[in-house]
């Protein structure tokens, strides 16, 4: 008797604790009791006539990829959002003092954010799977989302490679005006906080603007983000630059070298040849654009336009350098008494009455005078191309940059 006694007790107590535990409110629980009605399609509002205010910080962690030719931007972009769920809330003292659930977002009416500028795909895939929200006993809800997003940017490569850039990141909401879904942001600016530098592009700063358009029977929110972005010039400066300006100098050689060798017009169409070869790498790393040309291509067809007038020098010192017939008194005249002086070379003055002395053969006076005319020109040449070059060089490498950076 006492036996049936006691087992009575035993199952008397052990159900009576269960029931107990199951009586005790629980997330499970919480979570039967807020999405029992709950209807993700509708906006969380219970006035259907007020709305839905958002509120959504915008943090850039990485530049992936700028592609000039394509014209896009490439970025890993996260959006902190936050809105109010009339149908999320709770009192904690019911649900065993809960106040936070973390809830996958395919449960949740969520804003579809969208890139209007994007040059790939629009959405930032708010419902995926992955994702989830933090929803909070006031009805108050967190997300964050991280995507990449794909967005057109109009390149001005004029300054190229020392040029900046100024690229937009365009949000709005899918399908809501205004009034239904009021979007407003968090900071003035794009948020850099988690940003991992690009090795080409340096960050100099955002701006995030809010801004509503008009379209038919209302208008849609959206915010309009800009990164402004410098080029890190160093690699292009080391691979591209520095061998232009260095060729271009080393066509000036071609005057140094005496026409009696062979080498002096081949070294120039040599030079020639080089730069075509640096063309071609430029129009491969820049975009056919017509309607601004960066200045570097100008810097090498200027420098290729002075190379070719130069063979064209050369070509002409060559050909004095070997006349066997008499000089015309106006050649002696300018090349003997002016442009030597000006290229500080002693020769002896030639005076207007002056006479070649034939006495000394039809030919060994005349090559004598030709000789010393083609180096007098050769000379000067050289000084006119040199500075030529020097300011086109100096206005490329210092003027430019120095532009830039105001």
């Amino acid at each position: 008797m006492l036996a049936i006694l006691f087992l009575a007790i035993h199952l008397i107590t052990h159900l009576t604790g269960q029931m107990g535990v199951q009586s005790k409110p629980n997330e499970a629980t919480l979570m039967k009791h807020l999405f029992r009605e709950y209807d993700r399609r509708a906006r969380p509002k219970k006035d259907p006539l007020a709305p839905v205010n958002l509120a959504v910080r915008v943090i850039v962690n990485q530049i992936l990829l700028v592609d000039e030719k394509k014209q896009i931007i490439e970025t890993y972009v996260s959006y902190n959002m936050t809105w109010k769920d009339d149908f999320l809330t709770w009192s904690p003292a019911n649900f065993s003092n809960l106040k936070r659930l973390v809830v996958p977002t395919n449960n949740l009416w969520v804003p579809k954010l969208i890139v209007i500028n994007a040059g790939k795909d629009v959405s930032t895939n708010t419902n995926d799977d992955g994702f989830a929200a933090e929803v909070y006993s006031n009805g108050e809800v967190k997300l964050i989302l991280a995507t990449t997003a794909y967005t057109t940017c109009i390149f001005d490569l004029t300054l190229f490679p020392f040029d900046k850039q100024k690229c937009e990141l365009k949000l709005g909401i899918f399908g809501h005006f205004c009034s239904e879904v009021n979007m407003s942001k968090y900071d003035n600016e794009l948020k850099f906080l988690w940003y991992t530098p690009h090795t080409e592009w340096a960050v100099e700063g955002s701006s995030l603007k809010e801004m509503a358009y008009k379209d038919g029977e209302g208008s849609y929110c959206t915010l309009d983000g800009t990164i402004f972005i410098r080029r890190k010039s160093l690699y292009l400066v080391n691979n591209v630059l520095i061998p232009c300006v260095l060729i271009s100098f080393i066509s000036l050689a071609s005057f140094g070298v005496p026409p009696e060798s062979g080498e002096k017009i081949s070294l120039s169409m040599t030079t020639l040849l080089s730069y075509s070869v640096f063309l071609l790498v430029l129009s491969e790393m820049l975009p056919r654009n017509s309607d601004t040309g960066p200045i570097l291509t100008y810097y090498i067809i200027s420098v290729m336009a002075i190379t070719a007038i130069s063979l064209l020098c050369s070509v002409l010192v060559v050909r004095l350098h070997y006349g066997t017939s008499k000089p015309p008194k106006w050649i002696r005249l300018l090349v003997l008494n002016y442009i030597a002086k000006l290229c500080c070379q002693t020769t002896k003055k030639v005076s207007p009455s002056a006479k070649v002395n034939e006495s000394m053969g039809e030919s060994g006076q005349f090559e004598e005078t030709w000789l010393k005319i083609g180096r007098t020109l050769d000379r000067f040449f050289a000084i006119i191309f040199f500075m030529i070059i020097m300011i086109v060089s100096l206005t490329l490498l210092v003027v430019i940059p120095a532009m830039n950076s105001t």
